[in-house]
């Protein structure tokens, strides 16, 4: 309790561009284009005893996205890690999430190039959005009805211009699902709202091409070379919607969730109904790498 009664409130810090400052106190010129037009980039990583292990492979992603925008990033790797670090210090997290955002600033309309006076902002939680028991139970998917653009130049840019995972996730909540499952204009899944998506058939690891529009995500990549590693067979390759139905399991990566079993795709119980085999192993085997990197 503070003076007179009165209990204290924990302010949160964000850092924006090269300070940290109170939440309430951040802000973004009126004419930035990541507000006007989603006109930006983010990241969202996992922090595991305050520190992001795979921070470099996260910052690399957002580089390659910059090149694709005709972008020129003002901040090295050292600076973008050495703002992650403060924002996770001043919070006091040890365990969480970190956000790093960056738009193009306020510009001179459509002007291609280099960022004239981009934003840069951090925000760091102790919130994840998985609780212990998804993780033996399994979470619910749904065929979403909304197409995917494999050929939109958006197409594997992690963008702030994120409305259409946003209504697809809405979509598959509102029907009682965890999650959306996305099929591109060819007919051949993608990934999911939030997450990169694995099959299991007849023992082979299988996932969508990154031809297939999905995001080339961190955490698949980790789970292919640890699938790799351990010996399993693997493919990267087009999916058919119809192979959820005949698939022996099935299971979701992003970085905050690390390996998510789906137990209930489209009404339909995935395998046994429980999570599979490889999915525990790997989720495992993904825990013990991110150990060895700490």
């Amino acid at each position: 309790m503070g003076a007179l009664g009165v209990t204290s409130l924990v302010v949160r810090m964000v850092f924006v561009n090269d300070r940290l400052v109170p939440e309430g106190a951040a802000m973004v010129p009126a004419q930035d284009h990541g507000f006007l037009y989603g006109h930006g980039l983010f990241e969202t990583m996992r922090a595991y005893d305050g520190r992001i292990p795979l921070l470099k492979a996260h910052v690399s992603r957002l580089e390659t996205s910059a090149r694709r925008l005709n972008w020129i990033l003002p901040w090295t790797y050292p600076y973008l890690m050495q703002g992650v670090q403060q924002t996770l210090a001043a919070n006091d997290v040890q365990n969480g999430s970190v956000r790093l955002t960056i738009t193009r600033g306020a510009g001179r309309g459509w002007h291609p190039g280099n960022c004239e006076n981009p934003t840069l902002l951090i925000i760091a939680s102790k919130e994840l959005p998985y609780r212990p028991e998804d993780y033996t139970t399994g979470l619910a998917a749904l065929t979403c009805p909304f197409l995917k653009n494999e050929g939109s130049p958006l197409a594997g840019i992690k963008s702030t211009n994120y409305l259409e995972y946003i209504l697809a996730r809405q979509w598959a909540k509102s029907h009682g699902a965890d999650e959306a499952l996305m099929v591109n204009t060819t007919g051949y899944l993608a990934e999911g709202s939030m997450s990169n998506i694995f099959l299991v058939r007849q023992g082979i690891l299988v996932t969508p091409e990154l031809a297939s529009g999905c995001l080339p995500g961190i955490a698949r990549r980790v789970v292919l070379q640890l699938a790799g590693d351990m010996g399993l067979a693997w493919e990267e390759r087009q999916v058919s919607p119809g192979e959820l139905t005949a698939a022996e399991e099935i299971f979701l990566t992003n970085s905050l969730m690390e390996v998510m079993p789906l137990t209930t795709v489209d009404g339909r119980q995935v395998g046994s109904g429980r999570p599979g085999r490889l999915a525990v192993e790997l989720g495992q085997a993904y825990r013990r790498y991110i150990c060895s990197l700490l």
